[in-house]
């Protein structure tokens, strides 16, 4: 389905692929923002550190809708709250949850966290942690 309401300087999502012989599809993402729109194609800039300009067809696009929340800050976690814990390591997702124990901000060293999942007690980064629940 093309999108007839992309505009310059729209926010998007544009799908990409690779195709391999005997393998499944792998399905790419890229955020953009648009520099031109044509009847079926438009031209895109990524955002990145080193923005690429390329050209994409309108059907691989979706604009993202601009969220009036930049008020909205990340609620802090407290001793006591249900949490969980979302790590990557070394390329392996891993996730915990439980129950805030402890928070421990050292100086001069990122904030750990102790949580309790059931009888086993982890050490996970504070910054890892999002609320299920609170106390």
């Amino acid at each position: 389905m093309i999108d007839k309401n992309l505009k310059e300087g729209d926010l998007i999502i544009v799908s990409g692929e690779t195709i391999k012989k005997g393998l499944p599809v792998e399905d790419h993402y890229a955020l953009a923002k648009v520099l031109a729109v044509g009847k079926h194609d438009i031209f895109a800039s990524t955002e990145d550190l080193r923005p690429t300009v390329f050209r994409v067809s309108r059907s691989r696009c979706t604009v993202v809708p601009c969220i009036a929340t930049k008020k909205d800050k990340i609620k802090e976690a407290e001793v006591g709250d249900l949490v969980m814990s979302v790590t990557d390591r070394f390329g392996k997702i891993e996730k915990r949850m439980g129950v805030v124990m402890e928070i421990s901000g050292l100086p001069g060293k990122s904030t750990i966290t102790k949580i309790l999942d059931g009888d086993k007690e982890h050490t996970v980064s504070y910054d890892s942690l999002i609320i299920l629940g609170t106390h």
